[in-house]
């Protein structure tokens, strides 16, 4: 099957033309927004309707309770700061003031620690005031990234009463041998993004167990191994030794979890633990309604009074609601034929689209003897037509020809000195090449089927979650390879959790997977795509070999800052992760280069081409929005800004898939 017929495949199966009764072969009409935007819009009512998936039998009271709470989890709870993926903005939410301690001891910060000020003015949905104390409780009961670098974390006594439940600021002890730059604290805290979840009042007996076993241990004993400060000594997450503590901790833990709360006196509307810009109103299985939080202490910036959310139970639905004026945002960037026919049902509607940090492709299971020649893993790089699979896929997003190389294209540009981006290789669509390296390799070809090098004819399984684009990856992966003589059984996982569990399980059926190869949800720094690939998933997919110690054993060469082309010597990659959030400015250059060319030598995978979303928006109803200039033209916005274009920020502060509801709570966009 040829390419083109599987992108027709694919559009027929989206079923454009019987769902917007417009021909597919017809001109999509994007022209420009004909409407005066700086004039007083359709919005009379200050209403954000959206799309959102919660769990449908309930969200329960609290974020921490296993139901999956959808929107209420982006506009109705929040942390203490918030980033905007892949630039340096910070929204200071619940924290007023993030203060770090130098030598020169500002601020009255002791060097080696830093305080989280508590706005004064923050409170529960249900009155109460959110105080240091429900910080604290978070990260009594939960550990994150942040915990791995502190040795101590309490609450000051700021009004000197012997009652911490009331105070304001929250003091963190770094450990010393492991202190990130100050920059790096903002992000480790602005990637706990609903740090201010768990309130004291309401956990208080939960929290104080879990403190209680932290602090002193079984029976009064603790563990030394928190207290020492040699540098790999002492690693436990805010002192959670393991040794005899932690069954009792995950006790704790599962009791807080099953709790069900209720607010403090009379309460309007469902009661969902939060302090966030938005209560929850009401709550069905089809439709979340979150009403304007009144005393919200950025109330003034936030221009709706009520978010609808629909829950729809197929795409086409929302769709046609979209072009129907039904939804004022719509999250992504969809193929270019849907695109435009969606834009050109409705003259008010326009698309913006924006680098998410990810590259798409395929992967592979190092489990797997077959991956174990690197001419095999060599020989896949030039199989695949990725011009072809990226313009069907995503025709927005960027063809790459590179491999596998831990951060996507985009944040490498950014990240690594631009000699060393230049010397990841890039590879062309040349089965002749891949032939002529699995012969290399020992395999063999008859009958238009490949043999490897023990004579057993190749058939491999790729897994993909069952969604965009990873179905249309695995169909247009799958008719090449067998083209070329080597087939190809797809599986589909139905959702991410079971896609990824049988993906990283030991034993695996898949052989290889199309994925995202790389992804940054982490916040503007190279230890986000860094966590994503090392701790979230690619590494446990990949099943990449594992030392004694436990941490992953890959070595690259550790570059020379003077000469990348010398190598100081072979280090763990994992190693120089490990270290990455608290590296100088020159140091943490090197690692990020050193780790990224290092590990895209390896062709673990293939980059098939940089991922683009984006988002729907409808002008008539939502003022504030990016580029006038651009969507008066052609409301189809096809410029997709570099991170050193003005437009970039922009474009990620009203994408709520990349900063969350700051877009509304610092004012970004508004109803019109």
């Amino acid at each position: 099957m040829k390419n083109h017929k599987i992108k027709g495949l694919m559009l027929c199966l989206l079923g454009i033309a019987t769902v917007f009764g417009m021909a597919s072969c017809q001109e999509a009409d994007t022209t420009g927004y004909t409407k005066d935007y700086t004039a007083k819009g359709s919005n009379a009512d200050k209403s954000f309707h959206i799309v959102g998936n919660w769990t449908k039998t309930g969200i329960g009271t609290h974020f921490a309770c296993g139901a999956d709470p959808g929107p209420v989890g982006m506009y109705t709870i929040e942390g203490c700061m918030q980033y905007a993926r892949d630039t340096k903005y910070f929204s200071y939410l619940i924290a007023e003031k993030f203060i770090h301690g130098d030598e020169s001891q500002t601020d009255d910060v002791e060097n080696g620690t830093s305080v989280i000020k508590i706005r004064d003015n923050a409170y529960w949905h249900d009155g109460g005031k959110v105080t240091a104390m429900d910080i604290l409780s978070y990260y009594a009961l939960c550990y994150t990234s942040l915990t791995t670098y502190v040795s101590d974390m309490y609450v000051v006594d700021d009004n000197q009463n012997g009652d911490l439940s009331d105070d304001l600021t929250l003091k963190i002890v770094w450990k010393s041998w492991k202190e990130p730059t100050d920059y790096a604290k903002n992000v480790l805290l602005a990637q706990d993004t609903k740090n201010c979840t768990i309130q004291y009042s309401k956990f208080k007996a939960f929290v104080d167990a879990s403190l209680d076993l932290i602090r002193n241990g079984e029976n009064g004993t603790p563990n030394p191994a928190v207290t020492k400060n040699d540098d790999g000594v002492g690693e436990e997450r805010l002192g959670r030794h393991t040794a005899g503590v932690s069954g009792s901790l995950g006790s704790i833990y599962n009791n807080f979890r099953a709790t069900v709360l209720k607010p403090d006196g009379a309460y309007d509307g469902y009661y969902y633990c939060g302090t966030g810009p938005f209560k929850v109103q009401s709550v069905t299985e089809n439709q979340l309604i979150l009403v304007k939080n009144e005393k919200y202490y950025k109330a003034n910036n936030v221009g709706f009074d009520k978010i609808v959310c629909t829950q729809y139970s197929n795409s086409n639905m929302m769709f046609a609601d979209l072009q129907n004026g039904n939804l004022d945002f719509v999250d992504g960037c969809y193929d270019k034929q849907l695109n435009e026919t969606i834009l050109a049902g409705n003259p008010s509607l326009v698309s913006y689209k924006v680098y998410d940090q990810g590259g798409i492709g395929i992967y592979f299971n190092l489990e797997k003897n077959i991956w174990d020649d690197d001419k095999v893993r060599l020989a896949f790089q030039y199989l695949f037509d990725r011009k072809s699979i990226a313009d069907t896929a995503n025709p927005y997003g960027k063809v790459s020809f590179r491999p596998m190389m831990v951060m996507s294209p985009v944040e490498a540009r950014q990240y690594l000195d631009s000699d060393v981006y230049d010397m990841i290789s890039n590879y062309s669509f040349d089965q002749e090449k891949a032939a002529e390296l699995l012969t290399e390799a020992g395999w063999t070809k008859s009958n238009g089927k490949w043999h490897d090098k023990s004579g057993a004819e190749v058939s491999l399984t790729l897994g993909y979650q069952n969604v965009q684009p990873f179905s249309t990856i695995g169909q247009m992966a799958k008719a090449e390879a067998e083209n070329f003589g080597i087939s190809l059984i797809l599986k589909s996982g139905n959702d991410m959790t079971t896609w990824f569990s049988t993906a990283s399980a030991s034993n695996s059926i898949y052989d290889l997977v199309a994925a995202s190869t790389e992804l940054n949800s982490f916040g503007t720094h190279p230890g986000g795509s860094m966590k994503h690939f090392f701790e979230m998933v690619q590494c446990g997919v990949l099943h990449l070999p594992i030392d004694k110690d436990g941490h992953y054993g890959t070595r690259v060469d550790l570059l020379s800052p003077d000469d990348h082309t010398v190598s100081l010597g072979k280090v763990r990659a994992y190693d120089l992760y490990a270290k990455i959030y608290c590296c100088d400015d020159a140091t943490l250059k090197q690692y990020s280069d050193s780790i990224v060319l290092g590990m895209s030598k390896y062709n673990y995978g293939i980059q098939f081409y940089e991922n683009v979303s984006g988002s729907y928006f409808n002008l008539d109803r939502i003022g504030g929005l990016p580029s006038p200039e651009r969507f008066k033209v052609d409301r189809n916005i096809t410029f997709i800004p570099e991170y050193t274009d003005k437009e970039y920020a922009e474009y990620v502060y009203i994408n709520n898939g990349f900063s969350q509801a700051i877009g509304i709570v610092d004012g970004f966009f508004y109803a019109r």
